[in-house]
């Protein structure tokens, strides 16, 4: 039943493949005019790039902190340990479902 689905499905797309026509359109071959009337292109001064620093990273930074690092208080529970609950299920089926 399936390999006739997959059948009906391939001589689909073969029949309408072999209909499909190609239309060539011929490219235009004058590029269109632009137009600038009316703008004005002007960019503000950048100055990142030069010999000096930015004046952001001219201060030598301090000794960098690190993250406190997490610690748990009580033992992980297991996905396949009973729940801590007493339901008597496997913690992955009881309050360590993902929904």
């Amino acid at each position: 039943m399936f390999e006739r689905m997959l059948d009906a499905i391939k001589q689909e797309v073969v029949s309408t493949i072999s209909r499909v026509q190609v239309r060539a359109q011929p490219l235009p071959t004058e590029l269109p005019e632009v137009r600038t009337d009316g703008f004005q292109f002007m960019h503000e001064e950048f100055r990142g790039f030069g010999d000096e620093a930015p004046e952001e990273q001219a201060e030598p930074r301090g000794p960098t902190e690190r993250p406190q690092t997490f610690v748990r208080g009580e033992r992980k529970v297991g996905r396949n340990e009973p729940c801590p609950c007493g339901s008597g299920k496997k913690y992955k089926h009881c309050h360590g479902r993902l929904d």
